[in-house]
């Protein structure tokens, strides 16, 4: 039996996005630094998590406490990042002063933890809190797919899911400085493996997938309170299976070794790193 390729939605999503960027990261295994926007992100994530299990524990949570897990979840994260192979953080010219994004990012996580807080986790009751899942595709992809040609068959997608509410709904949170689109979660491939996930675990599709964004713009507009922007859609049968086809695609591209840059018209390249320390030459 040949041994499982392991893939995440974050090797999918980069492949998608840059093949350059997934050859330097995931084949070449190049470090490079975290983003300022990443660090932020991983800190409120890793706060709302224990807000969470805090709730489901039962625990009387005051905003007081909330602010401290907020600060704790700061700390934690860049103490990670600072014992990384690459430590520190990706700064460029529109961000060169360390010690200010550092400040920055602080008051952004404990802002926005703050708001995710009173807007969403105190009116909801967690049913599921980072719920692991492992999705054999040689098993699940003919369920889907009616047409399969075992391309999938040694591939193992493994990811977990943000939270689960006790109506059946997943909730994927996503910070960001800008409004989303209207129609992101009906567009989500995440959520689409996230629902495939689902119904691995549990043997029900959920009632619906829901894309929660934290927006604040920490750069630019830092004394702007934080913006909750709730985006839920439906998944089915027929969108797991195209998902599955695209993946198909995907998997023959990383196989064959073909790495391409992405579009000239592409926002990629603007914010990779691997672009600015030099190690792509090929971005726009």
């Amino acid at each position: 039996m040949s041994k499982k390729i392991t893939l995440s939605f974050s090797k999918i999503f980069t492949y998608s996005q840059c093949g350059i960027k997934y050859e330097l990261k995931y084949v070449k295994e190049v470090p490079v630094p975290c983003s300022p926007f990443s660090f932020l992100g991983r800190s409120v994530h890793k706060a709302v998590e224990n807000l969470y299990n805090a709730r489901i524990e039962g625990k009387e949570v005051r905003m007081q406490d909330v602010k401290d897990i907020a600060v704790e979840s700061f700390k934690n994260e860049y103490e990670d990042i600072m014992n990384s192979p690459a430590p520190g953080l990706f700064l460029d010219d529109k961000l060169p002063d360390e010690k200010k994004v550092l400040s920055l990012i602080e008051k952004s996580v404990v802002k926005m933890t703050m708001q995710y807080f009173d807007t969403r986790i105190k009116n909801t009751t967690p049913l599921m809190v980072e719920q692991g899942f492992s999705l054999d595709l040689q098993e699940e992809a003919p369920k889907y797919c009616e047409d399969y040609d075992g391309s999938l068959d040694d591939i193992l997608v493994i990811g977990y899911i943000d939270f689960v509410d006790s109506g059946e709904n997943i909730i994927d949170l996503k910070t960001s400085a800008r409004r989303p689109q209207s129609d992101a979660a009906d567009r989500s491939d995440q959520l689409t493996m996230y629902a495939l996930g689902y119904v691995v675990e549990t043997g029900l599709f959920p009632n619906q997938v829901t894309l929660d964004y934290i927006v604040h713009d920490w750069i630019n507009n830092p004394e702007k309170p934080p913006l909750i922007v709730t985006l839920s859609s439906k998944r089915s049968k027929r969108d797991i299976e195209r998902f599955l086809n695209r993946l198909v695609r995907i998997i023959k591209g990383i196989k064959a070794g073909v790495f391409l840059p992405p579009d000239p018209n592409s926002w990629a390249c603007a914010y990779c790193p691997y672009r600015h320390l030099g190690y792509c030459k090929l971005g726009y």
